[in-house]
């Protein structure tokens, strides 16, 4: 009732605005959405609060309250882009503001980029408004200081966590006051003293990096992990300050801990060789486990020791899960080069099951997923290694394999860009398998390649997961190949649990065969009947696919504008509209923006997924087309010969087409030649070659320059 009563009073203080000035009407209004805003975002209502909130921003650009709103909003709702997008907004306008730059530099760390979030608290920091709030600076700074180590940004690290350390000791009595205990200060300065005394180390400041690591300790003087770390910074102190016996020294202080991470033992190695001692002979003596890997991991690196740590490693692969020790053994085995060597230990982790039957799911114990997710990341963050590892897999392949290790191999070889590996390992897994899962992998990657009649051959081997839905996988390929019949007699037959899908699909194969007038009005038809947001915007991209095959233009970027009104931060429609703009050589400043948006949007989604690659090849050809059309050659080659180099840009005709364009434009005839056949040769696979006489016009421009 409270709540009902509090949103009634919000809408009649917009009700009395009507006497007012057309200004002040709108800042009022401004106002009372922002008041039902606050409501509903307190009575879970995210959607509208969303609404409303955007609302009053427009209403009132001067307003800063609903902006700050929203960046809170957006983020709780997983909108990330749209969070930065509103925080940076807000900071333009007031950037010492210290909650939306704190929020924006927590945004900015999960997509690693680490000097702007840096920045952002900065900036926020230099001034007097937070006197009164101790507790929140102190967050900010130790943030700030955070963000300079994971950038790397050696002297700017080392002063903020300086600067960590005179805060607490200038403003331990405010921290008090707002709810610090002595012994939580304590820990507080004792922590940021190690990791003062460890940037000073980056900059070879030794002398008070030593003394920065024992006025932490002296802190936390009857601590016991305290003692550990203390020894072993000052291990890897002596080790940066070239000399080996000290850090020795340190280092057995801190082993006597019993650490089960293998680091510190590889790097104790490290200093008794430097010290010329005997590595394998201390190290044996050693009767923690984490000294066993090491020691293993010391033998492997000579031909004459690598069989005998090679069976040892695989026994005790066999039963380990910390992913410490699998990142050392993955390190090994890469540095000897073995990849049948790492691919015994792989089949160990992921055995074949030959009791299992087809499309039934395999049920891991708990132990067993935390080894396979173990070994998994640092297997893949060896690329070389795993891509020798694959070919010493179909090598031997008569030997049985499991599912999933075909698919840590697929995986492994797509971070390391190597698409030929991917499809034979997603291959193997199919084979292995046979269930729609495996099939959907491996469709999917061939899709990526325009492989069209692989795919109908894949269906055609895959009749045990059913015709229904196989017509479903066929109808695209038999589409990019031209036969209309057959694409489209297999969609109308084509079954599936989800009839949106099924209708979608009916509609891209329309623009795919150049049935405009018929995408249309099939996308008409089915956004009478699919109502949810999603769905909506989904085939609201292929309306304005159908309007630009229909040369109605104008059409067209309405309703990619309509879909950015909804969301401003839809990546595929700032990319879409920034392209067509470009294409038609209009409002070329507005399109790079947007295309660079677009662009900026991807990458951080890419980076907070943990890919090895935040670049998008469509994306890029997009703006090295519109920096092409402004005239700027050299950054739009650039863009475009990055783009050819990435598995989604190689196989895009369009990506060459266009590079071949702007190596003419710059007189690099041999280039552009190099560039437009393969254009040529790639769009003979996909229906954009039949798209306005594309690979007519390749083969023309060939000719031009032979």
């Amino acid at each position: 009732m409270v709540r009902s009563l509090t949103l009634l009073a919000w809408i009649a203080l917009a009700a009395h605005a009507a006497d007012v000035p057309v200004a002040e009407s709108s800042r009022r209004e401004s106002y009372a959405r922002y008041g039902a805003a606050r409501v509903q975002a307190r009575s879970d209502d995210a959607p509208r609060a969303v609404r409303n909130l955007e609302a009053a921003a427009k209403l009132d650009p001067t307003a800063a309250a609903p902006r700050r709103e929203l960046v809170s909003v957006y983020a709780d709702l997983g909108r990330d882009a749209a969070a930065i997008r509103m925080a940076r907004a807000v900071l333009a306008g007031d950037p010492k503001d210290a909650d939306t730059a704190h929020r924006l530099a927590k945004l900015l760390f999960e997509v690693k980029r680490y000097s702007e979030a840096a920045d952002a608290l900065a900036a926020a920091l230099d001034g007097d408004r937070l006197v009164e709030r101790a507790t929140k600076a102190l967050a900010m700074r130790i943030d700030l200081a955070r963000c300079r180590d994971r950038a790397n940004e050696a002297a700017k690290a080392a002063a903020a966590w300086g600067d960590v350390r005179e805060f607490l000791a200038a403003r331990s009595e405010r921290l008090r006051k707002e709810g610090f205990s002595q012994a939580e200060l304590d820990r507080e300065m004792a922590d940021a003293a190690e990791h003062h005394g460890r940037a000073l180390v980056a900059r070879q400041r030794f002398d008070d990096a030593r003394d920065a690591f024992l006025a932490a300790r002296k802190l936390l003087a009857n601590d016991r992990a305290g003692a550990a770390r203390l020894h072993r910074n000052l291990a890897e102190l002596a080790a940066a300050a070239g000399q080996p016996n000290a850090a020795i020294a340190h280092y057995e202080e801190f082993l006597a801990f019993g650490p089960r991470d293998p680091e510190p033992y590889r790097r104790y190695a490290d200093q008794l060789r430097k010290a010329g001692r005997d590595v394998e002979a201390i190290l044996a003596a050693r009767s923690e486990p984490a000294a066993k890997w090491a020691l293993l991991a010391e033998r492997a690196k000579t031909p004459a020791g690598f069989g005998a740590a090679h069976e040892e490693f695989r026994e005790l692969a066999a039963a380990a899960t910390d992913p410490a020790l699998f990142r050392l053994l993955c390190t090994t085995y890469a540095t000897a080069d073995s990849g049948s060597g790492i691919l015994e230990i792989a089949e160990v982790i992921f055995p074949a099951t030959p009791e299992r039957l087809p499309r039934k799911p395999v049920v891991v114990p708990a132990m067993e997923g935390e080894r396979r997710q173990a070994f998994a990341a640092a297997f893949a963050a060896q690329p070389a290694l795993a891509l020798k590892a694959t070919r010493a897999a179909q090598l031997s392949s008569g030997t049985k394999r499991s599912p999933e290790f075909w698919d840590l191999l697929a995986w492994a070889c797509e971070r390391a860009g190597q698409p030929d590996a991917v499809e034979r390992a997603l291959r193997a897994s199919f084979e292995a398998d046979g269930n729609f899962r495996s099939f959907q992998r491996l469709h999917r990657h061939l899709y990526g390649r325009r492989k069209w009649r692989a795919i109908l051959d894949l269906c055609n081997s895959a009749g045990s997961l059913g015709a229904g839905a196989l017509n479903y996988y066929r109808a695209a390929a038999h589409a990019e190949l031209g036969n209309a019949p057959a694409a489209l007699a297999a969609i109308a037959k084509a079954e599936g649990d989800n009839a949106f899908a099924s209708r979608r699909e009916k509609v891209h194969i329309l623009g795919i065969l150049g049935r405009h007038d018929e995408m249309l009005k099939e996308c008409d038809a089915a956004m009478a009947e699919f109502r949810s947001s999603a769905e909506v915007r989904s085939l609201r991209y292929l309306r304005a696919q159908a309007f630009l095959g229909l040369k109605k233009l104008r059409e067209a970027e309405e309703e990619l504008r309509g879909i950015l009104d909804d969301d401003a931060d839809d990546a595929l429609a700032l990319n879409n509209l920034g392209y067509n703009l470009a294409d038609q050589n209009r409002k070329l400043d507005e399109a790079e923006r947007l295309i660079r948006r677009a662009i900026e949007i991807e990458a951080d989604d890419r980076a907070r997924a943990g890919e090895p690659n935040v670049d998008h090849a469509p994306y890029l050809d997009s703006l090295g087309w519109v920096l092409f059309r402004k005239g700027r050659l050299a950054e739009a080659r650039e863009q475009l010969e990055k783009a050819a180099t990435l598995p989604d840009g190689a196989n895009d005709p369009t990506v060459w087409d266009h590079l071949g364009d702007v190596a003419l434009r710059q007189g690099d005839a041999k280039r552009a030649k190099e560039a437009w056949t393969i254009a040529e040769r790639q769009y003979a696979t996909t229906h954009v070659g039949r798209e306005g006489g594309r690979r007519d016009e390749a083969s023309r421009k060939i000719k031009q320059v032979e």
